[in-house]
């Protein structure tokens, strides 16, 4: 000022603050509010993270979330036709048909396993006929039926037939054979 310049413009705002000071107050307390209104907000959101109640907390928010339904599978109906020589096994649709023995005594019979959840178990003999309920969690009904068991011991080839014969196939193999039908109503 004593150049004989205008004061500066920030001078010449403080000179007027300073004229209301009610003014002055007012701004400085919504300032301060205002701080403080943020600054509570932020522990919030900071108390929310660490507190098991709250709904943004992820541990929380898998209690709450409801089981996912289970819609069914559809089912469907099959019939299919196996045929096992002895010692022989059959996988399909889940089960597992084992034969163990193959053999005759008043009429043929097969010592046979099976099951739907891969642990063959052989039960007793199982004559034509036969039929092996299967329990499964995803059946309504499993049945394997035995239509024909084969048990007969070829005849001997004779000298002319095992000379043309490997010598590997020149013994008399029995002819073992046990054909069947698994059929159910099982998830697809």
């Amino acid at each position: 000022m004593a150049d004989g310049k205008s004061p500066a413009y920030g001078n010449r705002w403080l000179g007027g603050l300073k004229k209301h000071p009610f003014l002055v107050c007012v701004a400085i307390l919504a300032i301060g509010f205002s701080g403080i209104g943020a600054f509570t907000d932020h522990l919030a959101k900071v108390q929310d993270v660490f507190s098991a109640r709250s709904p943004n907390n992820p541990a929380q928010a898998i209690v709450n979330v409801a089981p996912p339904t289970v819609t069914p599978r559809p089912r469907g109906t099959f019939s299919e036709e196996f045929s096992l020589q002895e010692r022989g096994v059959w996988v399909r649709h889940g089960v597992t048909i084992r034969v163990r023995d193959i053999g005759t005594q008043e009429q043929p019979f097969a010592i046979l396993g099976a099951s739907a959840d891969g642990r063959v178990q052989f039960g007793e003999r199982v004559l034509i006929g036969s039929e092996l309920r299967l329990p499964s969690q995803y059946c309504d009904s499993l049945v394997v039926l035995i239509k024909s068991i084969t048990a007969s011991v070829p005849t001997t080839p004779s000298s002319d037939d095992s000379q043309k014969l490997p010598p590997a196939s020149q013994d008399a193999l029995p002819d073992k054979k046990v054909v069947g039908q698994l059929s159910g109503n099982c998830q697809e």
